[in-house]
């Protein structure tokens, strides 16, 4: 699936597909470039299970 008018937004602790303006909390205006910009880093832990594993092959 693609939409293209859409990004992923970091807000009040989630995440959601937004674009703005809009109805709900997360279409907003406000800080919207900050906040449905990412910056992809290495993990700070081991993955949810202590297994260390980067696919989901057994």
């Amino acid at each position: 699936m693609s939409f293209p008018t859409r990004s992923l937004r970091a807000c009040s602790g989630g995440v959601y597909l937004a674009g703005p303006p809009g109805a709900n909390e997360w279409d907003t205006t406000v800080s919207f470039a900050d906040d449905a910009s990412w910056l992809v880093a290495a993990p700070c832990g081991p993955a949810p299970g202590g297994t260390t594993r980067t696919t989901d092959r057994p």
